[in-house]
């Protein structure tokens, strides 16, 4: 499968499944990116990709339109979810593998553009895709995901809640995304028992250590238990931002009030909190936090620690 027809299936495969009508050939071959040549080309093209795109599980329904005279063709979203999945832990290390590949091979904005050309048109589109979340990689998150498949261990450096650094030794077993943000379960060797991680927190020095197939992970294991037990429970922020700061802060926001000069009263849900005032920091003078008190005594403290320095 070349790369142009494998695009083409993307931007079709989101336009039908996005759309709240079905959508006519011609609608199709304006609309979807990669139907070019005559009307003939156009339509073999397309009954081809319709054939494929089935074959591979897709469910592209016909539907008949102005009394039979016309068809329309449109995904149904109740008909192309996924059932419950029980993944094992080397199968979750390789979607979120497979997931940071899409994510760097310029689909997902394909995919968006497709969208984008759809609401431009006119077309009624669900909200198929939430632009809300970025899902950050971080350098530290591919080579973690390779330790679970490989089984292998990895020592790295990591900023505890009170803001202190030292040398972690791990056996990673899982990893979870959670509130915008990736979680690595697995033993530590150190501590001798099962820790939590909060990959953002990775400073570096992250390397394999022993041999691949170094541990078995059990297999009982529940990984989401432990990640349960560690998060722990989330506070609200209340922050005033403007310009960088509320770009960056809106889309975590639960609540938001405009005022008129631009700027925002946000309320936050933050289960890490030490990290979130280090990023408070960054987004300084233009973000200032209300509530929780002790929160906004911390910032304060750290900003001038900082200048003191």
């Amino acid at each position: 499968m070349s790369v142009e027809k494998s695009e083409r299936l993307v931007n079709l495969t989101m336009a039908l499944l996005a759309t709240k009508r079905p959508l006519r050939k011609a609608e199709i071959f304006t609309l979807v990116q990669g139907y070019d040549g005559t009307a003939e080309s156009c339509d073999r093209m397309f009954e081809r990709d319709k054939d494929d795109l089935r074959q591979l599980g897709v469910p592209i329904s016909v539907v008949d339109l102005e009394a039979g005279m016309d068809s329309g063709y449109r995904i149904f979203p109740d008909e192309y979810g996924l059932p419950a999945l029980h993944l094992t832990h080397e199968e979750s290390a390789l979607l979120a593998v497979a997931a940071d590949a899409w994510k760097r091979s310029g689909f997902s904005g394909i995919s968006v553009n497709t969208i984008l050309k759809l609401r431009g048109a006119g077309v009624p589109v669900l909200d198929v895709i939430d632009n809300r979340v970025d899902i950050a990689y971080t350098p530290s998150w591919r080579l973690v995901a390779e330790a679970i498949i490989a089984r292998q261990a990895i020592s790295f450096d990591y900023r505890r809640r009170d803001g202190h650094v030292d040398v972690r030794l791990l056996e990673p077993y899982a990893m979870h995304f959670r509130a915008q943000r990736w979680y690595v379960v697995g033993f530590d060797r150190d501590r001798s028992e099962i820790r939590t991680f909060v990959l953002s927190r990775f400073l570096g020095g992250l390397t394999p250590q022993g041999h691949e197939g170094s541990f078995v992970i059990p297999p009982d294991f529940d990984s989401s238990r432990h990640l349960s037990r560690d998060v722990g429970e989330a506070r609200v922020f209340i922050v005033v931002a403007s310009g960088g700061a509320l770009a960056s802060l809106r889309n975590r926001a639960i609540e938001s009030t405009l005022h008129q000069d631009g700027s925002a009263t946000l309320s936050v849900n933050v289960d890490d909190e030490i990290e979130f005032l280090f990023e408070l920091l960054t987004l300084v003078p233009i973000v200032e936090v209300l509530a929780p008190k002790d929160a906004r005594a911390a910032v304060l403290q750290m900003l001038g620690a900082s200048h003191g320095s």
